[in-house]
Formats: C-alpha cells, structure tokens, sequence
C-alpha cells in the first residue's frame, strides 16, 4: 500500500507542477552523472540522471551496483608476505533502478551556487549471491538471483562548482528487501552517504 502512494505522489508532482523552472543551482537544467555511495552493508558505484519537472522539484532517476559486505567480514594482512584477503567473505551483489524526486525547498531564497534538498526514490532491485568458493565455471552455474524492490530517503545538497558542472552530497536511509533468507538477512538497510558528480546535459 505504502509503495502505491508513494508512486501516486511521484505521478501528481510530475503532471501538476508549473513548466517555468528556475535556474539556481542549474535546476533549470538536465544533468546526469556518476555516484559514490557507501552504506552500512557495503559500497558501489552508480549512474545517475536529473530532469527539472518545475521550479523546486527534480525527476531523479539511477542505476546503481553494490557489493554487500558480511557482519563477520574483514580485511587480514599476511604476517609474512603482507598480502591482504578478506575473511568470512561472501560475495553477494546489488543492481537496482530507482526512480524519485528531488525536492529544493529554497529556491531563490539562498546563494545561487548551493541548494540543500530532500529526496525519496524506489525501484526493482536484484540481489545477486555468488558462491564464495570453487571455480568460476562453478560459480556461475550455482549463483542464485533474487528479485524485490527498495526504497531510498534522505537530505542532501547541490554546489555548482562551474557552469555545467554540480557537486551533490547526500546522506540518508537505504531499504533494500529481499524474496526470501539471503546469507542469514531477509532484508539489507541502513544508512547510506551519496557523493555524486553532475554535468548538464547542455
């Protein structure tokens, strides 16, 4: 119920909002880019895409990858060679698109070059678990996919460091659900920090 109202409020924001945008912080602008994000339960990479849908809201749109990092799992250091592993290693992985809103509630009140905002996206996510040992063939014959949705919210800020190009920080809460028991966990959440680098589109 929750995630249908949730989609019916992305869907009324996007076709009842003004088409006169405005330009602090070059929200005027469509912009993509790529995130570094860090979480309680690992890290990865993603891309990311923004599209002005009025004055003080934003389409934000991503597909982001993360390996998930076990409780139990850390990185040793070989007394002798110096060679660094991990124990109590899994490898399990995270694609997820994710669809939301960006919303800058002081526009034209603040500098031009800063806008702090507050964001809400969700989307499909497919929980990846490769198994930790054996030979490749091996792996990718006995790997186990799972299929769910997550949700992302949080604050964060926009800085133009030139023109084209904005810096955004964001920190927030992460919800990533799972099908069924996956290394121990039905579910992976926690907080998660966004470090993304934007460049507009024109």
């Amino acid at each position: 119920m929750n995630k249908i109202l949730i989609i019916f409020f992305l869907f009324n924001v996007v076709n009842s909002q003004s088409k006169d945008v405005n330009s602090n912080i070059g929200l005027g602008k469509a912009n993509w880019g790529l995130s570094l994000e860090t979480a309680d339960f690992g890290s990865g990479l993603s891309v990311f895409m923004v599209r002005p849908i009025s004055e003080k809201f934003q389409l934000f749109g991503q597909f982001k990858t993360m390996e998930i990092t076990g409780d139990g799992e850390m990185t040793v250091v070989d007394y002798w060679s110096y060679y660094p592993y991990k124990v109590n290693k899994f490898d399990l992985y995270i694609a997820q698109t994710l669809l939301g809103i960006k919303y800058h509630p002081f526009v034209g009140q603040i500098a031009n070059n800063f806008s702090p905002y507050t964001m809400i996206s969700i989307g499909p996510l497919a929980l990846i678990d490769v198994p930790e040992y054996g030979k490749f063939k091996n792996k990718i014959n006995n790997t186990n996919t799972y299929y769910n949705t997550g949700f992302v919210v949080g604050v964060g800020a926009d800085f133009m460091i030139q023109s084209r190009q904005t810096i955004s920080i964001f920190i927030g809460y992460d919800h990533l659900n799972t099908s069924d028991i996956v290394e121990g966990r039905n579910k992976y959440n926690g907080v998660i920090i966004k470090l993304m680098f934007g460049q507009n589109f024109k």
